[in-house]
């Protein structure tokens, strides 16, 4: 089930546009420290 998803804006399938690239990255990172956190 998704809960949410989030949109950069102006970029493409591909990523290509300057600063997409990094978004996508800085967005996949935040989902991966709040989902798959070991133990404290």
């Amino acid at each position: 089930m998704i809960e949410s998803y989030k949109v950069v804006a102006g970029a493409t399938h591909l990523f290509e546009e300057p600063g997409a690239l990094e978004e996508v990255a800085r967005l996949a990172g935040d989902w991966f420290e709040k989902h798959l956190h070991g133990p404290d």
